[in-house]
């Protein structure tokens, strides 16, 4: 999952509505951004736009569900 114009998109695929809690995390642990989405169900691409240039380097990316399961992602930043 690359980065593209440092945007971060995330595709929703069949998910359940509700409120989604998305953070972006540093290889240490350190949470850099964290984002609410409030998903309508069904199929949609959200999008992370951070407020400043995130390093070259990899990141995980944790959403948690409405039901708080947690589902980590791995993003590249180049």
């Amino acid at each position: 999952n690359p980065v593209t114009n440092g945007i971060i998109g995330l595709a929703f695929t069949n998910l359940r509505g509700g409120i989604y809690l998305v953070r972006v995390l540093k290889n240490n642990g350190q949470t850099i951004i964290k984002n609410i989405i409030n998903h309508v169900s069904g199929n949609s691409m959200e999008f992370i736009r951070p407020k400043y240039k995130m390093n070259t380097g990899i990141y995980q990316i944790e959403i948690t569900t409405p039901d708080k399961t947690i589902t980590y992602l791995k993003v590249i930043v180049k």
